[in-house]
């Protein structure tokens, strides 16, 4: 399945996260998969800790650029 179709069925599971790129987000969950040492492969219901991830990447981005106080 190509990852912009992908990327639609995570922001089916996540909603609040229907504003991103579906490519972009198809990435970030093949990447967080490959960090926890899971398979790629969809989800069929959410995973609240895909969510966490990604505020943590965000947050440590922030404190890398000096923005988040």
């Amino acid at each position: 399945m190509p990852e912009r179709e992908q990327g639609r069925v995570l922001q089916s599971l996540y909603p609040e996260l229907e504003s991103w790129q579906p490519r972009f987000l198809a990435r970030a969950w093949k990447h967080w998969r490959a960090m926890t040492r899971q398979e790629p492969a969809l989800p069929e219901t959410r995973d609240e800790r895909f969510p966490e991830f990604l505020v943590g990447v965000i947050q440590d981005k922030m404190v890398e650029v000096g923005a988040w106080k």
